[in-house]
């Protein structure tokens, strides 16, 4: 896969595919107004434990001034907890910065960060692509997981610049950010140029000339789509695997953010699925009246249409 520092301009000559900040505030700076939306995404590689494969692209888009004062917060909360950065996958397992937690001290965490992004007024959208039981390695691996994720971006780019007109006005520039990746950052910047050229997506004028690509640890903003992404991929897994389960903790604490919404389908599927808020979603697909039995049964059909 080619990286974004050896091949920096497109081969049609659209321009360039993206650019790298190493700073959040001069990312924040002054300029004009702004919407901006910071993603991220996840698929669960462990085929052995889990063979149902999610992709997941997740994100929040808001205003600048909404970004700086959550981004103020949640570092406060990390520097209370004395750790550099959260990471959804290392908090879930307690490895890394949180090897040694109890999971009560986790859980407590995740609710004190929660409640950050309820009172904030970002909006977030999760698209969860299902993958089937596992590609087999060949030739054409490589490019059926470059279309999957191309595929979960432009769901979530387009959704989310439409949830941003629609909740915060029309008129702004939107720029994306997204987390600094050796491996995709090139191809993940050609997808973002394409986009614009698509016309029936109605936003794409409004999109800025480029992906914005950054540091994780060191972008706030992409911590949360970080949390949002993991939290709505492994929710999407346990109604494939374990539909009998009780929705994720985490997922209805981000619930609580009525902004937020998701959308789940399976990557054969030709149309795209309507976006739903998460509360709704965890109402039609865990807090139905139905059997073990039924849902075994509900979780047999969901495999071959995840409308």
């Amino acid at each position: 896969m080619a990286n974004l520092r050896d091949c920096p301009r497109l081969e049609d000559g659209l321009g360039l595919a993206a650019r790298v900040v190493s700073d959040l505030a001069e990312l924040l700076g002054r300029g004009k107004p702004v919407l901006m939306g910071f993603l991220e995404a996840y698929m669960d590689e462990s085929r052995s434990q889990n063979p149902e494969r999610v992709l997941t692209v997740a994100g929040y888009i808001g205003e600048r001034e909404d970004w700086i004062a959550l981004s103020g917060a949640w570092q406060a909360v990390l520097d209370a907890e004395e750790i550099k950065a959260f990471h959804a996958t290392d908090a879930e397992s307690l490895k890394g910065e949180f090897s040694g937690w109890t999971r009560d001290r986790q859980q407590a965490l995740t609710r004190k960060l929660t409640e950050l992004v309820r009172k904030v007024p970002v909006i977030g959208f999760a698209s969860s692509l299902y993958l089937g039981t596992g590609q087999p390695r060949s030739p054409t691996a490589e490019a059926f997981a470059d279309h999957s994720y191309v595929t979960a971006l432009f769901d979530c780019v387009t959704e989310l610049a439409h949830l941003g007109g629609a909740y915060i006005g029309m008129e702004q520039e939107i720029a994306f950010v997204m987390e600094d990746n050796e491996a995709w950052s090139y191809r993940l910047g050609q997808a973002f140029l394409e986009m614009k050229r698509v016309p029936e997506f109605v936003e794409r004028k409004r999109l800025s000339e480029t992906l914005t690509l950054g540091s994780r640890p060191k972008f706030k903003p992409l911590q949360v789509a970080d949390f949002l992404a993991f939290e709505s991929m492994k929710s999407v897994e346990n109604i494939l695997t374990r539909p009998e389960l009780e929705p994720r903790k985490s997922l209805r604490l981000l619930a609580l953010n009525q902004r937020t919404f998701v959308s789940m389908r399976s990557v054969f599927d030709l149309e795209r699925a309507m976006p739903v808020k998460v509360s709704q979603w965890i109402d039609a697909n865990y807090r139905s009246k139905k059997t073990r039995k039924e849902k075994k049964a509900m979780r047999a059909s969901g495999r071959a249409s995840l409308r």
